[in-house]
């Protein structure tokens, strides 16, 4: 007889530097089989990913505020040999047109602020990385 494992959780990083946004994407992942992970700053997420090797998707803000941009981010990133084909998305209110080269910097997908709950689970199921 085959014990069968409970599947893995999915782990996730977000990086938002809005506090209201943190607090709608963590409703929006309430009822998902994931692990959130949660930096409020670019800085922030090179500390958790340095430390943490099972990040599986990246959501990034691309304007952080102060300190590092979410495209430079998203560039350093990518430059992790543990992290360069992992799944990263860019997260703006700016039209895609407007973000210029976010798929050169690594991104492999792109969500317009404000998202719905299904938009935001169909790239995590690995449905829509590139629209």
């Amino acid at each position: 007889m085959e014990i069968q494992l409970p599947p893995k959780k999915k782990t996730l990083l977000f990086v938002e530097d809005d506090p209201g946004w943190r607090l709608i994407i963590s409703y929006m992942v309430k009822n998902m089989d994931i692990e959130a992970l949660y930096a409020e700053s670019g800085e922030d997420a090179l500390r958790i990913i340095k430390d943490r090797k099972d990040v599986e998707i990246m959501f990034l803000d691309v304007s952080l505020g102060n300190g590092i941009s979410g495209m430079d981010l998203a560039e350093q990133i990518k430059s992790n040999q543990c992290y360069k084909n992992i799944p990263m998305i860019a997260m703006t209110a700016y039209e895609k047109q407007s973000i210029e080269g976010y798929q050169e910097n690594g991104f492999t997908g792109y969500l317009q602020k404000p998202y719905s709950a299904a938009q935001f689970g169909a790239v995590i199921d690995g449905n829509n990385h590139l629209n």
